[in-house]
């Protein structure tokens, strides 16, 4: 199976189910799923996109880490665990706005002008170089999961 394959069955199978809840698939399904629901965006631009947006499905992040560890990817979920301890309770906040003021400390400085420059919070630098490099094992690893556990 290629890999456009298996995403599009996983989609095609259980994606509407996990845009209403991901609590209403089985267990091993919920930890494929969400790491695709973080995978894509992030693989698209990075953790300040996947930020900028909430996820679907009633996911919180906790589950996110906990997933990556169910797949076997540990290292990736101990990445965005550091990634999450920059938020406040390890959580982004529910409030836009907020969580907006908490991506701008990661993701922009100012100058000695007071000029904003582009810059990355070196634990979220290095979150997104792990996860770029291990873009294409994470889908190898959650296609080897799903032939295992279902």
């Amino acid at each position: 199976m290629t890999k456009v394959d298996f995403i599009d069955l996983l989609y095609d199978k259980y994606a509407k189910d996990a845009e209403k809840s991901i609590h209403l698939l089985p267990e091993n399904i919920q930890y494929i799923m969400c790491v695709l629901l973080v995978h894509y965006p992030i693989c698209n631009g990075g953790f300040r996109h996947l930020f900028e947006c909430n996820l679907v499905g009633n996911v919180d992040y906790n589950l996110v880490v906990k997933s990556f560890e169910k797949v076997g990817l540990s290292h990736i979920a101990q990445s965005f665990k550091k990634v999450l301890s920059l938020f406040p309770n390890n959580v982004p906040p529910e409030n836009m706005e907020e969580r907006e003021e908490y991506l701008m400390k990661f993701f922009q400085d100012q100058d000695e002008d007071d000029n904003f420059i582009e810059t990355y919070s070196p634990i979220v630098e290095e979150a997104e170089q792990l996860y770029f490099n291990e873009a294409e094992q994470t889908i190898k690893k959650l296609e080897q999961f799903y032939e295992y556990h279902t």
